[in-house]
């Protein structure tokens, strides 16, 4: 191996000559054993969990993201692959979602563009057709995309859509909640997702009652469905509020420089 030079090499020498030496690669010992990898999963795991502000999901028992994905992998084929869009809901599906196969998670990268979700999913479907995709997105997503709903029912293409639904873009919100207390132009004008879908040619749920249950028949339907998850704000998201709110008031009541000699007291200052 160590007189190879791949740069000269035709390709086929090259993977001639791995395989010659695959023995020596399956043997190399990373010095990771399973307990301890399992270990550190379940610590980062847990750390960001409790980092998460995370709303109320209606119609799930218990009425969180954790009840909610927990439901949708048991109903989801361990083959199938979800596909996200920009926002909280991604947020909370790399926190919750078990991926079970190989790209069974599609995320937009880079610069996180809205409106990734629905046509991606569309992308996938037809790219392996014998796996069933799930299309999770937000109402921001929504408002970008839906009409991309058209294209799936006119080619025909068997798609799952679950929209969260909690009238504003969840995740600017949140920030703007945990700084000021207050929103501001994260709202949404959504419209009545169920006459949405009659009028498209979809069939529609809202995620009531069994949440299995309604997941199971969405993903059993054939051709085009879209699941209503309908979200709210949960006591945590109450408190960030607050604690923005404080924080605000806090700002306008002191001197800058009172604010940082507080900061640099604290060591919360850069400075």
């Amino acid at each position: 191996m160590e007189d190879f030079h791949p740069r000269a090499a035709a390709v086929s020498q090259f993977l001639v000559s791995l395989l010659q030496h695959r023995e020596a690669f399956q043997s190399r010992n990373p010095g990771w054993d399973s307990a301890e990898l399992a270990r550190w999963r379940e610590e980062i795991w847990t750390e960001t969990a409790q980092a998460l502000t995370e709303p109320k999901m209606e119609g799930v028992s218990p009425p969180t993201p954790a009840g909610f994905f927990s439901a949708l992998r048991k109903t989801m084929p361990a083959e199938s692959c979800l596909v996200t869009d920009s926002g909280l809901h991604q947020v909370l599906a790399r926190v919750h979602f078990c991926v079970t196969a190989p790209r069974g998670l599609l995320v937009p990268s880079d610069f996180q563009s809205m409106g990734f979700g629905l046509p991606a999913a569309i992308g996938a479907q037809l790219a392996a057709p014998h796996r069933p995709v799930v299309a999770l997105i937000g109402d921001g997503g929504m408002a970008i995309s839906a009409m991309e709903l058209l294209t799936a029912v006119r080619e025909g293409i068997p798609l799952t859509v679950i929209v969260f639904n909690d009238g504003a873009l969840g995740q600017i919100r949140l920030q703007q909640l945990s700084s000021f207390g207050i929103a501001h132009a994260t709202n949404l004008l959504n419209p009545d997702f169920a006459l949405l879908a009659e009028s498209l040619g979809v069939d529609y749920f809202l995620l009531e009652g069994d949440a299995e249950d309604v997941l199971r028949r969405a993903l059993d339907t054939p051709g085009v469905s879209l699941v209503e998850v309908r979200l709210g704000d949960s006591p945590a998201i109450h408190l960030r509020r607050a604690h923005g709110a404080a924080r605000e008031t806090v700002r306008r009541l002191l001197p800058a420089r009172v604010l940082q000699a507080i900061k640099r007291r604290l060591g919360l200052s850069r400075h």
